[in-house]
């Protein structure tokens, strides 16, 4: 600890031949306890600031010389620069999500005809001009994300749309993401970092899968929306932003929140305003509509000449019950867009999403596809897992957490 100590108030390197012949070491119980005679210590420094140390230590004397302790400092300058480089290259990486984010927000539309999903329009006219929490609920993959994007876009705010999806992370780092953190705070934590709160103020912050959160988190969310007050993780300071909440989920919150899992009052507090999104198998009516307003959009997307779907291709979709919902179903067209070799989508061109097993013909999971649509994606880009996160339309932290759940 007195080396420790020592190097960061003093933010110079300690060499140290033998500790009990050191004077200022000499009387340190804990080296004394451990048998340390032999201490290397250098510091550390990101964008020219003190942000920890490299520390070697050994029950040898004399073990450390002069030229070890030149080594260590160029490895510390090369580790200062890989952590300046990463912080720099996360910051851009966000910064890169917004922009796409931002220019996919010129064309939001929700298409359907159907009841069900006018309603669910009709509802976001109405909420979007309010600033109270909004809760959509719905399956995966039925638009969730789309219709707060829609939302923000309606409502006019001066603050942009940051979206993040509660399960895509470990919890441990779910906190540091939402509220931020102060230099320091913990191992990492090189320089002070505003969370998606703060990058959200006077815009929106869509929280998916709001029921991932953990309660410890919930707690801190509750806060928040009850005061817009929030502290970073490892500041006494009290922040205060305006940021509207849209939470989604495609859970039951009224059984987890009997079930201990989920804050009542939170549940009570996120829910003031509700739209609930059908599964397209309750909304099949609209199936014609849509699949022909994406082979237009992949048409232009892939430079193709595909101006339609058969009918028995088209009947076919129909048919099916989608599990994946709209996502799958875009899925689908993309493919079929690729693949179809004239100027309509017939139906062996959209076999491939069928699957052969012992009950029968079943459509593919959403994450059976999503898995190959991965797998295709790193094929495609040589194993480069940055490059693929960009083509995904994620973070490289959220490809690679995804890879690890899959065992990839």
């Amino acid at each position: 600890l007195n080396v420790i100590n020592r190097v960061l108030t003093t933010a110079s390197p300690i060499l140290t031949h033998d500790v009990r012949t050191d004077g200022e070491l000499s009387d340190s119980r804990s080296l004394l306890v451990r048998g340390i005679r032999s201490i290397l210590a250098v510091p550390l420094f990101v964008k020219e600031k003190l942000t920890g140390l490299i520390y070697l230590e050994s029950g040898t004397k004399n073990l450390f010389v002069g030229e070890d302790l030149e080594f260590l400092k160029a490895f510390a300058n090369i580790i200062g620069v890989a952590l300046e480089n990463a912080e720099d290259y996360e910051d851009l990486e966000r910064e890169n999500r917004d922009l796409k984010a931002r220019l996919g927000e010129g064309d939001i539309k929700i298409i359907g005809r159907s009841p069900l999903i006018k309603r669910a329009v009709e509802l976001a006219d109405l909420y979007a001009s309010s600033r109270a929490p909004i809760l959509l609920t719905g399956p995966s993959g039925s638009g969730k994300e789309l219709l707060a994007r829609y939302i923000h876009k309606r409502g006019n705010y001066a603050g942009k749309f940051v979206p993040q999806n509660c399960g895509a992370i470990p919890s441990d780092l779910l906190e540091s993401e939402l509220f931020g953190y102060k230099r320091g705070a913990f191992t990492g934590a090189t320089a002070d970092k505003k969370g998606l709160i703060e990058e959200a103020k006077e815009g929106v912050l869509f929280l998916d899968e709001i029921g991932e959160l953990p309660l410890p988190l919930q707690v801190k969310l509750l806060r928040f929306l009850q005061d817009g007050e929030f502290r970073r993780i490892g500041d006494n300071r009290v922040r205060k932003v305006r940021t509207r909440i849209i939470a989604a989920t495609n859970r039951d919150l009224e059984k987890m929140v009997k079930e201990g899992k989920f804050r009542e009052d939170l549940y009570f507090r996120i829910s003031v305003l509700r739209i609930d999104l059908p599964a397209l198998a309750d909304r099949k009516e609209d199936i014609p509509i849509l699949t022909n307003y994406l082979i237009r959009k992949f048409s232009r997307s892939e430079n193709k000449r595909v101006q339609g779907i058969e009918k028995e291709a088209l009947d076919r979709l129909i048919e099916y019950d989608w599990p994946g919902n709209i996502r799958q179903l875009e899925n689908v067209i993309l493919r079929a867009v690729i693949s179809a070799r004239g100027e309509y989508i017939k139906a062996e061109d959209i076999s491939f999403f069928l699957e052969v097993g012992s009950g029968g013909r079943r459509l593919k999971t959403l994450e059976d596809m999503e898995k190959e649509y991965v797998r295709e994606v790193l094929k495609m880009v040589g194993g480069n897992k940055t490059k693929a996160a960009e083509i995904l339309g994620i973070t490289t932290r959220g490809l690679q957490y995804k890879l690890k759940r899959w065992g990839f």
